[in-house]
Parts: structure tokens; C-alpha cells; sequence
């Protein structure tokens, strides 16, 4: 019996092969955009693991200017966290203490 195969169309394999940062975040978008910076919330894992949930959290609180602060405390069935304002960057070429390096790379 000879093996067939059947080329999937690129729409089906975008749909089965994400690329990098395309996956759909809009569900975590929604749900942190009902919070507010200083807010608190849990989330179920939901069959994810932790690593997962928090990544998944994380890059929709970039897409709201929100960071998260994560708690200490671990739980095996949910995540925790804290809303936090994004932080702004320091402009590059500034020393610890905010002054201007003598020689800026």
C-alpha cells in the first residue's frame, strides 16, 4: 500500500503552526483590562502549566502597558498576581545615578 500524503493548505498550517508571537492573546487581554494598576487577581491554570500561563499573561499586559509583579507564594492550581504601570525605560547612556556616562558606548 503506498503512503499518501496530503499538503495542507497555508491557511491550515498557519492555523496548526503559529509562528512566534501570533498567538491569539485577545481572551488575556480582556480579562486584564478589567483590572487596574494596584489590582490583585488569581487565574486557574486551566490545564496549563505555570510557565505558560505566566508568559501568556505577561505579553497581554504589554499589549495594555501593564506589567505584572508575580506572588512568592505557589500554588498548583492557580497563578497570582499583582497589575503594576509599565515601567518607563532610562534613556540609554545614563549611569546609575541618572548623570551621563563620561563615555557613552
Amino acid at each position: 500500500m503506498p503512503v499518501q500524503i496530503r499538503k495542507l493548505t497555508s491557511e491550515e498550517s498557519a492555523k496548526l503552526f503559529p509562528k512566534r508571537g501570533q498567538m491569539d492573546l485577545t481572551e488575556y487581554v480582556v480579562a486584564l483590562g478589567s483590572l487596574q494598576p494596584g489590582d490583585a487577581g488569581e487565574v486557574g491554570l486551566g490545564g496549563l502549566s505555570t510557565r505558560a500561563l505566566k508568559r501568556r499573561l505577561g505579553q497581554a499586559a504589554k499589549q495594555l502597558n501593564y506589567s505584572l509583579r508575580w506572588a512568592r507564594e505557589q500554588s498548583n492550581s492557580a497563578v497570582r498576581f499583582q497589575v503594576r504601570e509599565a515601567r518607563v525605560p532610562k534613556p540609554r547612556g545614563t549611569g546609575r545615578r541618572g548623570r551621563p556616562r563620561k563615555n557613552p558606548v
